[in-house]
């Protein structure tokens, strides 16, 4: 993701073209490798202006947040397909949100072949039929908390992820749908005390015990390997756009 810092000042019906502008802008960097995920929340901070903090889609009720929106159908519009670049959802804890989020998404047609929809043991409360509507849709879905053995906040106290074990078998039940192919892991590893220096299980975390744990569950080898590398690979392509 291209994190750079710039004044992008635009109205609602250009929003599209900005978006497209800007990620064919920085689609290559000087090596001729550098990459661009069409994040909503990253692009809410670029594109509006006025904003004073960083909007993350789901925390709220989608459609009450008109920037929220706006910024969602401005990076699921023309955006998308005409970059050719992925997108990312991050969620908030309401279970409803992804849902309302690709009805919105619904409107301007995407590929959801090319939408991640991340911290997918933080929204869901299990594997309910929230979760399998977002798959059925054939967007991807990230479990990225691995290393993270709870979730509680003041704000809301009653939820909670499950542990490492927890996720992996949710994982397993969901290969054993057939949704392999819109599975993957990472690590949201955000806070100092993660580190491995500072007392935290590290980067190596998912390679070093949930991967051992995955074959243990009787998850295999090969789609470890296509959660890991080939859907990661796949999605973070440019895919070729309409001239």
């Amino acid at each position: 993701m291209v994190n750079n810092r710039v004044n992008v000042r635009v109205n609602h019906s250009a929003q599209s073209d900005e978006l497209c502008s800007f990620v064919n802008s920085t689609k290559y960097g000087a090596t001729g490798i550098e990459a661009y995920i069409l994040d909503p929340a990253e692009n809410a901070r670029l594109v509006v202006e006025h904003l004073k903090k960083r909007i993350q889609l789901g925390l709220q009720i989608v459609g009450r947040l008109e920037d929220e929106t706006t910024v969602l159908r401005a990076s699921a519009a023309s955006a998308q397909r005409r970059t050719g670049a992925p997108m990312t959802i991050h969620q908030g804890l309401n279970k409803l949100a992804p849902i309302e989020i690709i009805e919105l998404l619904k409107e301007k047609r995407p590929d959801f072949s090319r939408v991640l929809f991340c911290h997918t043991e933080r929204t869901f409360p299990g594997l309910d039929e929230n979760l399998r509507k977002v798959l059925e849709t054939g967007c991807n879905i990230e479990f990225d908390l691995f290393g993270w053995e709870g979730y509680h906040t003041m704000l809301y106290p009653s939820t909670d992820i499950p542990n490492d074990w927890g996720k992996i078998n949710w994982i397993a039940e969901l290969i054993a749908e057939g949704y392999v192919n819109q599975i993957m892991l990472a690590q949201d590893i955000c806070y100092k005390v993660e580190m491995v220096k500072y007392g935290g299980r590290g980067m190596g975390h998912i390679l070093r015990e949930v991967v051992p744990r995955m074959r243990d569950r009787g998850i295999s080898e090969e789609h470890i390997h296509t959660m890991l590398v080939d859907n990661p690979k796949r999605f973070l392509q440019f895919t070729e756009v309409d001239a």
